[in-house]
């Protein structure tokens, strides 16, 4: 059975009795779920009691994708997402808040995801793996769920879109797209920003049986526009790119080999292993980023195949072998290999009663994918 399907069946088993097609609350809130023409539906909005009972609920709603702070004494968010099979999107207004993907979330998510954003007003500043970065009105940036990130957003207003890497595939396994930034006047972020705000305003009216194909052609955008040529914006000397963006893209191309490591890269740059260390302090060191790009790479893999053998798994991304694939991926993720297929191929039933205890948007995050 096509993965949208099942994903749909998964989400009619969170949607049964008095979830569907009605307003719910949890701890007085605001939140809500509702099948809007068979397309399940989440939203939270503004007419909680007070600024804290919201600040708890936008905490609740987004604690799979990060850790949030508010940067001011008064708080309001609202957020109307929709479940287009195996894509998330949706639209957030907030308050201004620091944001916090660290070890921590991307452990307890168990998600590895693609996030693609167009900031419709405000927007941010941070950086992303030990990357620079700074959003403005009207650009689309994207993180890699596999990887952290810290910003600072005054008040703003965004569309998000969540994809896994398995309706990407193979784009998101061979490229480094996490701190990607597309300006508002590149191609590709005119093509992807109109498909984005365009798809949010139709979800109402989408039937059931569009889904599939709705979903397979913003998969496509969202590819082709990440792979276009984008304009450059750096001085002429600084064109080729640092060293950082450029050990990441041979890291990409190279992950595969069990033999690329500080050595190797070193040989290949022409720089000592002082030089190299120094520029990938802030992302961890350089075998971290190989270690996690893998590891995301084997994550992506086990959503996707249930019969293969593991050490093959491991072997293909560059692991030397199966055990230590199997350590650092208990280590990143917070469970082993084994329990993640075990818990990647449950039933709906199955995955339903896990995460009974997380509303709305963690479960639809915790489905994503799964066939």
């Amino acid at each position: 059975m096509r993965q949208i399907e099942r994903s749909l069946r998964h989400f009619d088993q969170l949607m049964t009795g008095p979830n569907r097609a009605c307003y719910g609350r949890i701890g007085g809130s605001s939140l809500r779920y509702a099948a809007v023409t068979g397309i399940p539906s989440f939203t939270i909005g503004p007419t909680a009691p007070a600024a804290r009972t919201c600040l708890q609920e936008w905490r609740t709603a987004v604690e799979l994708l990060f850790d949030v702070e508010p940067l001011g004494s008064e708080f309001e968010a609202t957020i109307s997402s929709y479940a287009l099979g195996p894509i998330l999107i949706g639209q957030s207004s907030a308050s201004a808040q620091a944001f916090s993907r660290n070890e921590a979330v991307i452990q307890r998510s168990q998600i590895d995801h693609m996030m693609v954003q167009i900031y419709l007003t405000g927007g941010f500043t941070g950086q992303a793996e030990g990357t620079e970065i700074s959003v403005e009105p009207g650009d689309v940036c994207c993180f890699d769920l596999a990887f952290g990130f810290e910003t600072r957003a005054p008040d703003f207003s965004n569309i998000t879109m969540i994809v896994p890497k398995s309706v990407l595939h193979p784009l998101a396994t061979t490229d480094f797209f996490h701190g990607l930034v597309l300006r508002s006047d590149d191609t590709a972020n005119l093509l992807l920003a109109s498909h984005m705000r365009e798809l949010l305003r139709i979800c109402p009216t989408i039937d059931r049986d569009e889904i599939d194909a709705v979903a397979q052609v913003t998969a496509e955008i969202v590819r082709l526009c990440l792979r276009m040529p984008r304009r450059q914006r750096l001085a002429p000397d600084a064109r080729e790119g640092s060293l950082v963006d450029r050990v990441k893209a041979y890291i990409g191309e190279n992950l595969s080999d069990p033999d690329l490591d500080a050595r190797a890269i070193c040989e290949v740059f022409g720089v000592s292993r002082p030089t190299l260390y120094r520029q990938f302090e802030s992302l961890g060191g350089v075998a971290s980023v190989i270690r996690n790009w893998r590891l995301s790479n084997v994550f992506g893999d086990l959503e996707r195949t249930n019969g293969e053998p593991f050490h093959e798994v491991a072997r293909r991304n560059g692991f030397a072998n199966g055990a230590g694939c199997s350590r650092a991926f208990k280590s990143r993720y917070g469970l082993s290999p084994s329990a993640f297929r075990r818990l990647r191929f449950h039933s709906p039933q199955q995955i339903s009663n896990r995460d009974a205890a997380q509303p709305g948007l963690a479960q639809w995050l915790r489905a994503l994918g799964r066939t």
